[in-house]
């Protein structure tokens, strides 16, 4: 479902629910705001009524109106009887009107009549006339059996011992007023989710247009599009800064694409070399009249250049690897000295017969956590290198020290160093700084990047550069290792040994 379709759906859901409740809450409020007043109103009806009780007697019953007052024996007079509330008997005509009524019950629990007989319908149940004598009581009942619901408020009449005031008012009005209220939210509620759903759906869709025309300019960028993009908004919100990361994911993949095509011609070209060499040298072997020592000559050439082909396979492996972080086996504390002499003694004959010289100057103590296969081949990588540029008479060097928590290699050679434009471009892979040069010379430019791939994946840098004095100059950071940490490993690896050692003898004993 569409986003656009379920924010629409959302939005509706949201204004019903707050229409809903909000609606409830609200008639809520008013009726019982409602019944208050009415409330208020009766309690000052009823409070006006209890202080103009008359003092009725002992004969409170009579309809005469002669009846004396309790205790003192006079007669009740015509003023004091005009002056009784004309609301203190509910006549039964008036309770199907559904207007204000009043009543005053007396402590025998009935209706007291004042000027007249009373027909009246009594207002509060017992358990109500009760409650009412104890203190005010609020409640609702029904006047009459076919009459409206009413409010009745009643009270006890003070000094008047046991006689109640009663009042009463219809809830007509108040349920009127509430269920207006209820059919305009009924009839109302509806269009209002409708139009917020609508809503919803407009301001969705204006927001997400920007997103829609992004994925059509994303399917239609195909793999040939080196330099294709997405528009922006200029809005510069969350949408404008989506557009903006994915154009900075699509040029890092465009450039991961145009590397590895650039990595797979060149890696053709690197290959076709030495197999058109090969192929050559197979075809012209096996032309007839060629002599024994003719085809031992073959067969030299052919095996160097199957070598340069493994070498170079073995080479693009590694790298491949590299991308995915998986060239370093077996990593220990080690000196640094037990990988770079070794190093340097094994390009000693080579460098004799070019007339070079290689010096090393690597403290004992120095020590680095280092996978030693692959770092030997870092070295291997860095001093060939360095042969390859230094003329004859002139000296390579091979140094190592501590520089605060880091150890720094150094080999620099006396060759007249690397070419300016060369620099920024030194670890790409198949990059030389001559490429007119021939690879047989030369190599196929894949050795720098062979050993910042392995550098980098000792968690050291590597940076190659020209040194004033003349020269070349690569130099290698990794995180230093305390030094009693190779020399623990080293006991560890003799124990290991010696145990080893004697196992081997008594199984040739026991043989």
């Amino acid at each position: 479902m569409p986003i656009r379709i379920r924010l629409a759906l959302l939005f509706a859901l949201g204004t019903a629910i707050l229409i809903g409740a909000g609606g409830a809450v609200f008639v809520s409020r008013l009726t019982a705001s409602l019944r208050g007043s009415l409330a208020a109103t009766l309690a000052v009806r009823a409070t006006a009524d209890a202080r103009r009780v008359p003092d009725l007697g002992d004969a409170g019953d009579d309809p005469s109106g002669d009846s004396r007052p309790a205790g003192r024996g006079a007669a009740v007079t015509p003023i004091q009887r005009a002056a009784r509330p004309a609301r203190q008997c509910l006549p039964a005509g008036q309770v199907a009107d559904g207007g204000a009524v009043g009543q005053l019950i007396g402590p025998s629990g009935a209706p007291l009549p004042v000027g007249g007989q009373c027909t009246g319908v009594l207002l509060l149940t017992p358990e109500q006339l009760a409650a009412a004598r104890r203190g005010p009581l609020v409640t609702t009942a029904r006047l009459g059996a076919t009459g409206p619901q009413a409010l009745i408020y009643a009270r006890p009449a003070a000094d008047h011992g046991g006689i109640v005031v009663v009042e009463a008012a219809s809830l007509a009005t108040v349920n009127a007023a509430a269920s207006e209220v209820r059919t305009a939210l009924l009839a109302g509620g509806p269009a209002a989710v409708i139009l917020a759903g609508l809503a919803a759906a407009l301001v969705a869709g204006a927001a997400l247009a920007p997103v829609t025309r992004m994925r059509r300019q994303a399917d239609l960028i195909s793999a040939r599009d080196a330099d294709s993009a997405l528009s922006v908004p200029r809005t510069r919100d969350e949408i404008a800064a989506l557009a903006g990361t994915l154009n900075a994911l699509l040029a890092r993949l465009q450039g991961a694409l145009s590397q590895q095509r650039g990595f797979v011609a060149a890696a053709g070209h690197e290959l076709r070399t030495p197999l058109a060499a090969l192929r050559a040298e197979l075809e012209l072997a096996g032309q007839p009249g060629r002599s024994r020592g003719d085809l031992a000559a073959a067969v030299r050439d052919a095996l160097a250049d199957t070598d340069r082909i493994i070498q170079l396979a073995e080479n693009l492996l590694l790298l491949a690897r590299s991308d995915d972080r998986r060239v370093i086996a077996a990593v220990r504390a080690i000196r640094v000295a037990d990988v770079l002499e070794p190093c340097a003694a094994s390009f000693a004959a080579l460098a004799a017969q070019r007339g070079v010289t290689i010096g090393t100057e690597v403290p004992d103590g120095l020590v680095a956590s280092l996978d030693e296969l692959r770092f030997r081949q870092v070295a291997d990588n860095l001093i060939a290198n360095a042969l390859r540029a230094s003329p004859a008479g002139s000296r390579v060097r091979v140094t190592a020290r501590r520089e605060g928590g880091a150890v720094v290699i150094e080999v620099t050679d006396q060759g007249p160093g690397f070419p300016e434009d060369f620099l920024p471009r030194a670890f790409d892979r198949f990059s030389r700084p001559d490429d007119s040069r021939s690879s047989r010379d030369g190599g196929a430019g894949l050795g720098l990047a062979i050993v910042r791939a392995l550098v980098e994946a000792h968690h050291g840098s590597v940076s190659v550069g020209n040194r004033p004095e003349g020269g070349a100059v690569a130099r290698i950071v990794l995180p230093a290792v305390a030094a009693d940490a190779a020399g623990q490993r080293r006991q560890d690896v003799r124990s290991h040994t010696a145990v080893s050692s004697r196992a081997n003898l008594r199984g040739a004993s026991s043989g």
